[in-house]
């Protein structure tokens, strides 16, 4: 039996089929490329940092792939990227602060960015610490992001780049 999906999840889907077919239309392209380097990314340099999948490669869900793969893969027609803001909502339990972790990581380190600024945001200091925290776990469980990213406690440097990540109230 197949899973249901909700009413915002369908419209996403019909959205990204729509822009499959007509998107060139409006200056929109998919870069294959760029999707699946994001991908690699994940699975590749991230590892979970807790519970039962604690030290395991992220190997992303379905779900978790086509997010990535369109976040990463749309462009538009000057090369940047389509989608500069993305609203994620699942269920308790779901990975939603792993993959915000994984996506800021991708951010801060794999896209290259000179002096590459990410931040997590919440009204409190403590709730913007549980991705920048996640995020600090996994740098520290991958022996490449080690090499690439310097982890303290109320940033992620890339001295490499001049790239910063930290939590923000």
């Amino acid at each position: 039996m197949g899973r249901s999906i909700g009413r915002l999840e369908r419209l996403a889907y019909e959205r990204a089929q729509r822009d499959a077919q007509e998107g060139s239309a409006r200056g929109l392209h998919f870069d294959d490329d760029a999707a699946d380097h994001a991908i690699n990314f994940f699975e590749h340099y991230l590892h979970h940092s807790k519970g039962e999948w604690s030290g395991q490669p992220f190997v992303l869900a379905e779900w978790q792939r086509w997010l990535v793969g369109q976040l990463f893969g749309w462009k538009r027609a000057d090369g940047s990227r389509r989608f500069r803001v993305a609203y994620i909502q699942t269920a308790r339990k779901q990975g939603k602060s792993t993959i915000a972790a994984g996506i800021a990581l991708y951010c801060l380190i794999a896209d290259r960015e000179p002096v590459a600024e990410v931040f997590s945001v919440a009204t409190m200091r403590e709730q913007a610490r549980i991705v920048f925290d996640e995020a600090c776990r996994m740098v520290e469980k991958s022996s490449d992001l080690n090499k690439e990213a310097d982890v303290f406690r109320h940033a992620i440097n890339v001295p490499s780049i001049g790239g910063v990540f930290k939590p923000l109230s």
